[in-house]
């Protein structure tokens, strides 16, 4: 299992949506997230049409449309996610292989 902190670029300021863990088995992948609550109670918006609003982790078989870059980008060698990083552009992610 992948865990991820999610954050997304709020005028130039890095604010925490939520985490995301991936879970692959021999031929598939699969996603819970679950929102952060200070992120709910200030009114943050859905980062994913799959992914609602609400307390408590979500599952969804496959990957979600919104990482499925991300997930990409993070195949990368670390120097190129820093690159990627410091743009601060859309949806950010922050992995830790568990």
């Amino acid at each position: 299992m992948t865990a991820v902190e999610v954050f997304v670029d709020e005028a130039g300021s890095a604010r925490l949506v939520g985490q995301s863990h991936f879970t692959r088995t021999r031929s598939e992948i699969s996603t819970t997230f679950l929102y952060e609550p200070g992120y709910l109670a200030d009114g943050g918006m859905s980062i994913d049409p799959v992914l609602l609003l609400v307390s408590g982790s979500e599952h969804q078989p496959g990957l979600v449309r919104a990482f499925a870059r991300e997930v990409e980008i993070s195949l990368l060698p670390v120097r190129e996610v820093g690159k990627r990083s410091r743009r601060g552009e859309g949806i950010g992610v922050c992995s830790h292989a568990e």
